[in-house]
């Protein structure tokens, strides 16, 4: 059977939602936390999670700031480096 697209459509997911899921994955991956201890898996540990992989693949710091989102007006300045192409991102 053929079929066509005829619309889509793009709307925010609600925060709620994404978190649900990140916890739903965890669960399924396995992963479990001491509530006492811990927070649940959630979307605020993917950055630090990307910037421990960058830095452990020896990154330069410059470029994982960049990468992320994080940068000072002084390295932007100096280091030229606020705008890389996507190849240099997938090249880190």
């Amino acid at each position: 059977m053929d079929g066509t697209v005829d619309a889509v459509t793009i709307g925010c997911i609600a925060e709620q939602t994404v978190e649900y899921v990140m916890r739903a994955w965890g669960a399924k991956a396995g992963l479990s936390h001491n509530s006492q201890e811990e927070r649940p898996i959630n979307t605020h540990g993917l950055p630090k999670y990307l910037v421990t992989a960058l830095d452990s693949a020896r990154v330069n710091a410059v470029r994982v700031n960049t990468i992320i989102g994080h940068s000072s007006a002084v390295e932007e300045h100096y280091s030229g480096g606020r705008h890389l192409q996507i190849e240099d991102i997938r090249e880190a």
